[in-house]
């Protein structure tokens, strides 16, 4: 398979620890209220997500056409309140001897969507914007880019974002207007971006190539220009790798973002101290991670309409998802707790000043990786997804009453 755009630096981030299986400990609880797997996909990776409605979500991703993987299909998948139905891609998609991939979905309508689909030979050498029209699909538009994040706030105003294959600019934005695409560099290489309206877009991501304090950057886009919103000391020493790893508008005054900050282990502390059998490695808000638990921790950003300020985080671990709306005041995130060769993948849930988590339900003994987390506006309900199940695909799981 081809190289798909990594969320910058997050994943480099887990390698930093260790090479880390993705399968939880056996001691993970089976389970949790709430949140359910309701279907598994075989052979298909997931690879973007988008929720408008109870009767209106999408996925990207693609599959293996052989067990050599010489030959890959682009999926799309609609959910029409009843079913996830698959939606043909392009001809030239199915079976195609061209490494090819998903990446973002974004939509304003069951007959309005835009799927961002990777071609390449041993990686990624531009990216084709797919729209669907209800009827079909339009040709194909090809975007000199690999892009790792997308958002469409209107049928007329979409933007994608992410590196540029042949340009030495550092990063790069794509925007449709509604009738063509134009393409310009931008300062950020954007891994996440949300948007409420035109007018009220949040993108976040790499402000160089460098992992530390300064290396991330938040931005905002107000209808006119895009503008850097200054962040709050999070007191990581220089050194220190971190990364953004995740933004999510949930509205004019209330935005989350969260970065993925890696502490080595006690044997190795920052401080140069000797490691002690009880040593903990260093402690977040009150929250100590042990020797045996991930040394990557999750910080929490809140946007307020006028600043970002940091939220204590009570759980060891990364984030693995942005935090996404609950519908009721409250927000979700999914956070990786690694351990040893293992990990465990939680839900977690913030409501009325209070914390909660539950761990991500198993599939055949194992947890999916879960990647993405989608609200379903008008409800209470949301959207997970997740690769590497017991049947090797993807499991699509809800969280509802």
């Amino acid at each position: 398979m081809m190289r798909r755009f990594l969320r910058l630096t997050v994943p480099v981030l887990v390698a930093a620890v260790a090479a880390v299986a993705m399968t939880p400990a056996a001691a993970t609880a089976a389970g949790a209220p709430g949140w359910r797997i309701v279907q598994v996909l075989p052979n298909m990776t997931v690879d973007g997500d988008t929720a408008l409605g109870a009767a209106d979500a999408w996925l990207s991703g693609d599959s293996c056409g052989n067990a050599q993987c010489s030959t890959d299909t682009l999926i799309v998948r609609h959910w029409d309140g009843k079913a996830w139905r698959a939606v043909t891609p392009p001809k030239a998609f199915i079976d195609s001897p061209i490494g090819q991939g998903a990446g973002p979905v974004v939509a304003t309508s069951a007959s309005n969507a835009w799927v961002f689909a990777y071609r390449g030979k041993d990686e990624v050498d531009y990216t084709d914007a797919l729209h669907w029209t209800g009827k079909g699909w339009a040709a194909p538009v090809e975007l000199d880019m690999n892009i790792a994040s997308a958002v469409a706030p209107s049928a007329s105003d979409v933007w994608a974002f992410g590196a540029p294959e042949s340009s030495t600019a550092f990063a790069y934005v794509a925007h449709y207007d509604g009738k063509t695409w134009t393409q310009a560099p931008f300062p950020i290489m954007v891994t996440f971006a949300s948007a409420l309206s035109p007018s009220d877009i949040w993108v976040a991501g790499a402000a160089n190539s460098q992992l530390g304090p300064s290396s991330f950057a938040i931005e905002h886009w107000n209808g006119h220009v895009w503008q850097k919103t200054p962040l709050p000391d999070l007191g990581i020493a220089a050194g220190t790798p971190a990364a953004i790893a995740g933004i999510t508008a949930v509205a004019a005054r209330d935005a989350w973002a969260n970065v993925a900050v890696l502490y080595p282990p006690c044997s190795a502390r920052p401080d140069g101290g000797a490691a002690k059998p009880s040593c903990t490695a260093p402690a977040d808000d009150g929250v100590a991670n042990s020797a045996s638990d991930s040394s990557v921790n999750t910080y929490l950003l809140h946007w307020n309409g006028t600043a970002w300020t940091r939220v204590a985080f009570p759980y060891p671990g990364m984030a693995v998802t942005p935090a996404v709306s609950d519908g009721d005041g409250g927000i979700w995130l999914t956070v990786d707790v690694i351990s040893g060769s293992s990990s465990t993948l939680w839900f977690c849930h913030f409501s009325d000043g209070r914390w909660t988590r539950t761990a991500v339900p198993k599939e055949r003994g194992k947890q999916p990786s879960v990647v993405y987390l989608s609200w379903i506006p008008g409800t209470r309900s949301l959207w997970a997804a997740g690769t590497d199940t017991a049947d090797n695909g993807s499991s699509i799981l809800k969280y509802g009453p």
